[in-house]
């Protein structure tokens, strides 16, 4: 038994908990069951409520709908419960594309998956879920059958009726399989990428299938062999056949007669209906289906269709409220295309079920109704109410003493106690010092057949491993505390699940692919030829596929298929753009060799010398992390990605060596360089050091003031900003305090690296954005930072940086790990259109965001602000640019972080690294 095994098992130890699944269980039997109310769950107990409840036996067979107010807290959950063992999705909510030409389908296709676990799955499942996700319209289930490809080994396949049935679905037919939704017939072929994250690969004997089997996109190689049968559901959610279109070309018809019979008609609408008509017309793969959805499906079919099971519900109120505003947008969307005459106004049908339907289904199932206090629930009334007795503990982040108080209350109280550790040597350590407290505890190894035993045995057990966090349940007598401060289930299955492969710093050649004929390539032993594409030859009775290279002369290489390994691409070319080629077997490649190793030698001796004179500096020795460090550390809200504790850990090193620092951390926007750095910071602080973080611009410095403010609240840190945004007095209050020692953090642009700045003692410099400093103010900072360490934050290193970054001369720590469930980015190219900026905007706002427009020409900016200002007059616009007044800009940024800004119409004073996460 583990730590997770042991805390489900305590749940169903509850009083509470049995006589739910009971009344659960009843409620199964009714015609018209009633929902179960559960409240008393704290922040710690719920996940494990509803972790107990998704896995229970008692529930053998059935799935379970859990439904959030926020998709955030639905894609949570849905890993919680993974990393627990339960099979779970996350079924999103999508965007509705009216009138854009083209959009992302990664939200469409993780619904249809689910549809089709739902619809031929058979083993138990949990989906987690909004209102709006579940009650949006979508494919009827007996259409995803219709469309769904059946294919196993063995079986005859019709290809006509194959690709028919794939292009039907949404599917591209492409020459090279590389994402979802597209596939490619090559001879005896198939690939297939369907909506689930492995494409498929058929391979054909005659018109029989004779191996399936997954592929790699990028390499285009075959993987895995796949056993039985493999399922493939359609590409897109609204599917149009030939008697959906001939509906839509005749709503567009009625609805341009209706336009041309008005006195001044809108041509820019007429154009966009006729297009979209010449489209429908041409079979085209057309992208604005979602605007005639009641066309396509007039019953409005949507999740509950699907799913027959226990419905969950986590906070009614609020899922119900974000359910209504989904619907009331959704419709004001649509409203706004029938006022604007791009939509016929006749249609009957819905794009958004409204919150009765939730209602609807749970009056035929079972369901649970899960606040954190008793109330109504207003169209529903709850058959019975099961009241939980629980307490959050929060973690201990290695706070002993505080521990042992709470240890010696409950003790007392004649509880169970689990104390969970970070690991074995920890719980080891921690179990030492109760002991010598005058407790009886011991370590329970998780996999000890006696672990349940254990738990009784010894009043304190010391466990390790992931969980949610601590809790108190009252009427099992039971605690559990987390004195790590670890609670990273779910982040650390997500970085397992999106941990990459390291790429190497090479250009190979992965595939023949990869390569057209006429390409330049290098060839280990023989030097630059040209690429002249794949010949099939038969030698000593053995055929097999060559990659043919044509060197100088007449000279040819046949290098089989499978030695791909020994040939690069050509990077290099000469003053004239010419491709000097070598000859088989010449001199002149050798020499070309020896030529270059020798350079190399001699540059890496340089290297070597410099690298070794940095490394004899006399530098400051930093402390190692203490308690203090710790609960900085477990007071960042988000999990850290696996590569930021890596870039952490190598600066913790680096920091406590007795050499200056100098390292790069180099990373994406938002891929958390700036918790690395704060890090960093906090520990130089902590060994009495003062910290220049230098930005190149004032927002900027803003920003990171607000956010080191922020983050240092509760710790003894003093912090202060100097940049235009200070006046000549503030700026000389802050110049007085940093040189008495009494400033901690000293954030700034060029100000900071001016003459007559001193520090008392100056411990770490951290440059953010190192490539929008010019040579002069670098040759400042090393003067500045002299003995200092010194760290460096880029998302774009200048070539010199990362020169020798990967020559050794400066250390790198790279930041490659995609933050937990950060949405994905959607990213439309398209010709100017007044209309669907002001669309997109109107919408962004609706949904409680904000909008950055960006535009450099700045006498241009007020013109736009005019423009939007006419097209939206609700919107709150303001503009920004870098010769505004300081005071101005400073109260405009404020307004834009408190939302009282919906549009900011600026310039790239924004692109150095901002952070709004609303807009």
């Amino acid at each position: 038994m583990n730590t997770r095994e042991l805390l489900l098992s305590v749940m169903r130890e509850s009083r509470e908990y049995r006589a739910l699944t009971e009344g659960l269980s009843l409620s199964r039997r009714r015609a018209k069951p009633a929902p179960c109310a559960v409240t008393g769950l704290s922040e710690g107990a719920s996940p494990v409520f509803l972790t107990a409840l998704a896995a229970d036996e008692t529930l053998a067979g059935r799935r379970v709908l859990i439904l959030y107010a926020s998709e955030k807290d639905a894609a949570d959950e849905a890993l919680r419960l993974t990393a627990a063992g339960v099979t779970a999705y996350h079924f999103p909510a999508r965007d509705y594309n009216f009138n854009i030409t083209s959009a992302s389908r990664d939200y469409e296709h993780r619904r249809l998956l689910v549809l089709s676990e739902l619809l031929f799955g058979e083993k138990p499942m949990a989906v987690c879920a909004t209102a709006e996700a579940v009650l949006q319209v979508t494919v009827p289930p007996e259409e995803l059958i219709h469309l769904s490809v059946s294919l196993k080994s063995d079986r005859p396949v019709d290809l006509e009726k194959l690709t028919k049935t794939l292009t039907l679905g949404g599917y591209s037919r492409v020459e090279l399989v590389e994402g979802p939704g597209q596939f490619a017939v090559r001879g005896g072929i198939i690939d297939i990428f369907p909506p689930s994250e492995s494409p498929v690969r058929v391979e054909l004997f005659g018109d029989e299938i004779d191996r399936i089997g997954v592929f790699d996109p990028v390499t285009q190689r075959f993987t895995e062999t796949l056993e039985g049968d493999i399922l493939i559901p359609p590409a897109h959610e609204a599917v149009l056949d030939e008697d959906r279109r001939e509906k839509i070309i005749s709503a567009c018809a009625k609805q341009i007669k209706k336009l041309s019979e008005q006195n001044d008609p809108d041509m820019r609408t007429v154009e966009l209906l006729m297009t979209e008509q010449a489209q429908l017309k041409d079979f085209s793969d057309v992208s604005f289906t979602d605007k005639y959805l009641p066309l396509i499906y007039p019953d409005g079919n949507c999740f509950f269709d699907y799913f027959d099971g226990l419905c969950v519900i986590f906070d009614t109120a609020n899922v119900r409220e974000r359910a209504n505003s989904a619907e009331a947008l959704t419709m004001q969307s649509v409203s706004d295309m029938i006022s604007a005459g791009e939509l016929y106004g006749k249609m009957s049908g819905v794009w958004q079920n409204p919150w009765d339907r939730v209602q609807t289904a749970l009056s035929v199932m079972p369901s649970v109704l899960i606040d954190p206090f008793a109330r109504s629930h207003p169209g529903m009334t709850p058959a019975a109410e099961f009241s939980f007795r629980t307490r959050h503990i929060p973690p201990y982040a290695g706070n002993t003493a505080l521990l042992l108080e709470d240890l010696q209350e409950l003790s007392a109280g004649g509880y169970r106690l689990a104390v969970l550790c970070a690991n074995e040597a920890d719980a080891a350590s921690l179990a030492k010092t109760l002991t010598g407290e005058g407790y009886t505890a011991g370590v329970c190894r998780e996999g000890s057949e006696f672990f349940g035993e254990n738990v009784k045995k010894y009043p304190v057990a010391l466990l390790y491993g992931d969980s949610d966090g601590g809790f108190e349940l009252t009427d099992a007598r039971f605690a559990f505390l987390n004195y790590s401060g670890v609670s990273e289930g779910t982040a650390r299955f997500y970085r397992k699940q999106q941990r990459k492969a390291k790429k190497k710093n090479t250009e190979k050649i992965l595939s023949y692919s990869d390569l057209t004929p006429g390409d330049a390539v290098v060839h280990e032993a023989y030097g630059v030829g040209i690429y002249e594409g794949i010949e099939t030859l038969t030698a000593a009775g053995i055929t097999r596929d060559y990659v043919k290279i044509r060197y100088a002369g007449t000279d040819k290489l046949f290098l089989p298929v499978d030695q791909l390994d020994l040939v690069s691409k050509y990077i290099g070319a000469g003053a004239d753009g010419e491709v000097k080629l070598n000859k088989m077997g010449g001199a002149d490649w050798h020499r070309a060799k020896s030529r270059a190793s020798a350079s190399a030698k001699e540059m890496a001796k340089e290297l070597i010398e410099l690298y070794a004179r940095r490394k004899r500096a006399k530098g400051f020795s930093f402390p190692a992390d203490d308690d203090m460090t710790a609960q900085f550390a477990s007071a960042f809200p988000y999990e850290e990605t696996d590569s930021q504790l890596s870039a952490i850990e190598d600066i913790r090193r680096d920091m406590e060596e007795g050499c200056p620092m100098e390292r790069i951390i180099c990373g994406d926007v938002g891929y958390g360089k700036t918790e690395v750095a704060l890090r960093a910071a906090f520990k130089a602080v902590m060994g009495g050091k003062q910290v220049a973080i230098l930005v190149p611009t004032t927002i900027l410095a803003y920003q990171h003031y607000q956010t080191a403010l922020s983050r240092f609240r509760g710790f003894p840190v003093s912090i202060d900003m100097l940049s235009r945004f200070r006046t000549k007095a503030q700026q000389e209050v802050s110049l007085r305090k940093l040189r008495r020692g009494e400033t901690d953090i000293i954030i700034g642009t060029h100000r900071i690296i001016s003459s007559d700045i001193e520090f008392r003692d100056l411990g770490l410099v951290i440059i953010d954005e190192e490539q929008r400093f010019g040579v002069a103010q670098k040759e400042k900072l090393k003067k500045l930072s002299i003995g200092a360490d010194l760290l460096t934050l880029t998302a774009t290193p200048i070539p010199r940086t990362l020169n020798m970054a990967m020559g050794g001369i400066l250390d790198m720590s790279i930041l490659d790990d995609v933050p937990g469930l950060r949405s994905p980015v959607q990213t439309y190219v398209m010709e100017h259109d007044d209309g669907i900026i002001a669309e997109a905007v109107r919408r962004e706002i609706r949904r409680g965001g904000q909008v950055f427009y960006l535009n450099n020409n700045i006498e241009y900016l007020y013109t736009l602000r005019g423009k939007l200002s006419a097209e939206i007059p609700e919107a709150r616009i303001a503009v920004a640019h870098g010769r505004m007044d300081r005071d101005e800009l400073e109260d405009i940024w404020a307004a834009l972080v408190r939302g009282e800004i919906d549009v900011l119409v600026c310039t790239t004073i924004i692109e150095t690294g901002v952070d709004v996460p609303n807009a």
